[in-house]
């Protein structure tokens, strides 16, 4: 890869949570990785900097990249004091920040008249603290935000990455593995909110296998953190070659494969309840296989004990009631997410797809140089 200037190379560190991601990104860059080393100063405070064998004159005259996590209190933590050591290091060229799984970027958890939008209100403060100028960032990578009006409130240039050719690879591969035709199938967005994707993903799959693509949205109301109500499903006109596309009410009740998507899985509330009424209000008599499709899988990572034991119980009780070959696909952007490829769960199959490549792909332009002559051309305006 030409990073620019000869001489020029890219140093790849990691926060805590972040290893694996940050090597696997090296390995794709042919950078080099360094190992930060964490500990106590006699007093107490805590420090974040490279190991002996790592030390900082990797930095010098580098393009530095620092892969975090943000999944808990102690990885923010270290993510802030990993950001603010490389970024304070003399020489870099420049610095990305690169956050597979930002957290805290829910709006619709603990709301209340008092606190409302609590969770928005730390996704906005996690990322004007991440991006603070004293990081001395070039541009912030991130994959799939839950809400992407955050970028809004960075401090540097941002990039969001988007998965949807990931899933529409992922289906194409589903259903040609399944020998399934378009009216066999049917992509399901759990809210409003996540029908825009999962009408973009269908237009991919619909490109691919050049044939209509039907796709069914649900009204959903949240209750609280893990509750969620379904009150209406609507099945919107799809277009296909100018003419309009809709499943009738008896391909609804043929259907094979129901497939929901969205950009991530905490509890598994949102898909379980969509899909009982969907199944429900369409008599769907012969489906077969039900997949549950999101970029972040945080049951699958290093989530809380409690919310693992109770998502999972969750959905494996699910797939069994409702008589399922269960499967869920999803990235590896969540801290602990097991190693791409196939996996079996009791109870369902799991699928973890690579989002790495597309890391990359964002990264190559500024690394290359266009970004240091050309000024903040990192990213586009964030939608307001």
């Amino acid at each position: 890869m030409d990073c620019g200037t000869p001489g020029e190379s890219i140093t790849v560190a990691s926060s805590l949570g972040a290893e694996l991601q940050a090597q696997l990104l090296a390995e794709h860059l042919e950078a080099h990785y360094s190992e930060m080393e964490r500990g106590k100063y006699l007093d107490g405070e805590l420090f974040t900097r490279h190991g002996r064998e790592n030390c900082s004159h990797h930095l010098e005259g580098n393009n530095a990249i620092t892969v975090i996590a943000t999944h808990d209190a102690d990885a923010i933590w270290d993510a802030l004091c990993t950001l603010g050591y490389v970024g304070n290091r003399w020489g870099i060229k420049s610095h990305f920040l690169v956050n597979p799984y930002f957290g805290y970027s829910r709006s619709d958890k603990e709301q209340s008249s008092e606190r409302p939008f609590r969770e928005l209100t730390r996704g906005i403060d996690m990322m004007a603290h991440l991006t603070i100028p004293n990081h001395n960032l070039t541009g912030a990578v991130f994959v799939d935000l839950h809400n992407s009006n955050l970028r809004n409130h960075a401090q540097c240039p941002t990039k969001n990455v988007k998965t949807t050719t990931l899933a529409v690879r992922e289906i194409i591969s589903l259903i040609t593995r399944l020998g399934l035709s378009e009216s066999d199938f049917s992509l399901l967005a759990p809210d409003k909110g996540s029908s825009d994707r999962v009408s973009q993903i269908a237009d991919g799959v619909s490109a691919e296998i050049e044939a209509p693509v039907s796709m069914v949205w649900t009204d959903k109301h949240r209750i609280d953190g893990e509750t969620v109500r379904i009150t209406d499903a609507f099945w919107p006109f799809r277009k296909f070659h100018g003419k309009n596309y809709q499943l009738t009410p008896k391909q609804r009740k043929r259907l094979k494969l129901l497939i929901g998507c969205d950009d991530l899985i905490s509890t598994g509330g949102s898909f379980i309840e969509a899909f009982s009424y969907v199944m429900k209000k369409s008599a769907m008599n012969t489906l077969e296989n039900g997949v549950f499709m999101a970029t972040h899988l945080l049951p699958e990572g290093d989530c809380t004990r409690e919310l693992q034991e109770k998502a999972r119980a969750r959905i494996i009780d699910f797939f069994q009631k409702a008589d399922l070959n269960g499967l869920l696909i999803g990235g590896n952007t969540y801290p602990g997410t097991p190693e791409v490829g196939e996996h079996e769960r009791e109870g369902y199959r799991l699928r973890i797809f690579d989002v790495i490549p597309l890391i990359v792909e964002e990264l190559k332009k500024p690394l290359s140089g266009a970004l240091r002559k050309e000024g903040h051309s990192f990213t586009e305006k964030p939608s307001a």
